[in-house]
């Protein structure tokens, strides 16, 4: 089965497309390779899991702590953090709770 990434910059984006760009690609393989060197994501790893139906099958994860690391790093997010509470009033003074940093819980804490 072919990845939906690989079929996306191989097939749908065609070569053309790179040149018009004036990015010096001559792939999506060339392409994908500069982007895994951008970034230093976590690895990946497999495990193999047994079903009551079925047995050896494959699957997919990353560690959760060095996720948590590299999505807290990512200067894109930066903006959208949120590592204190938040008391938000509407106009007429009664409390509003739009998102978790805004609830009692985050007080409390």
């Amino acid at each position: 089965m072919k990845q939906i990434g690989r079929f996306f910059h191989d097939q749908l984006i065609l070569v053309d497309t790179f040149r018009t760009l004036e990015a010096g690609y001559k792939s999506g393989h060339t392409w994908r390779k500069k982007m895994h060197g951008l970034v230093d994501q976590p690895q990946w790893h497999n495990g193999i899991v047994d079903f009551h139906l079925q047995t050896g099958v494959k699957f997919f994860y990353r560690d959760v702590v060095e996720s948590i690391g590299y999505l807290l790093h990512q200067k894109a997010f930066s903006e959208d953090l949120v590592f204190e509470p938040i008391c938000e009033v509407d106009r007429q003074g009664c409390r509003v709770y739009t998102e978790i940093h805004t609830a009692n819980w985050w007080w409390e804490m």
